[in-house]
């Protein structure tokens, strides 16, 4: 509750008394106003109850994001770490792919001119009957 709501309820109620035509007492006006203030301080102190609550929710809530974010921190520096790791494996590979194509194309090339001295080879050996093919 606000002050403003307080002090229209206190002051409603001094003005039914006002209106038995005759002024409130003394003690009437000394009693609501003692009321009024109480019923107000009471509304503060639920305020600041209300609000070291948030607050503290509020801390906890801070901490919980914090070592989160600490944690993602470390897991993407880990992570970094691994890809740098990778990408250095992923080159090496690289490297043994270029070099085994390399090897390839050479043993393509021999194998290319061993064919064509093979054939040439056999083209020159005299034909041969299976008679006379001894096993």
């Amino acid at each position: 509750m606000n002050t403003t709501v307080i002090f229209n309820k206190y002051a409603q109620a001094l003005d039914d008394i006002g209106s038995e035509a005759r002024p409130p007492s003394t003690d009437a006006v000394l009693l609501a106003l003692r009321l009024a203030i109480q019923e107000a301080a009471d509304a503060n102190a639920a305020l600041v109850n209300d609000m070291s609550a948030i607050i503290a929710n509020l801390r906890a809530q801070e901490i919980i994001p914090e070592s989160a974010l600490v944690a993602a921190q470390n897991e993407v520096a880990m992570l970094r770490q691994r890809v740098a790791e990778y990408q250095i494996k992923l080159n090496d590979l690289n490297c043994q792919l270029v070099q085994l194509d390399a090897d390839n194309a050479d043993l393509v090339c021999r194998l290319a001119a061993a064919n064509t001295a093979f054939a040439c080879k056999w083209e020159d050996l005299p034909s041969l009957k299976w008679e006379q093919v001894k096993l």
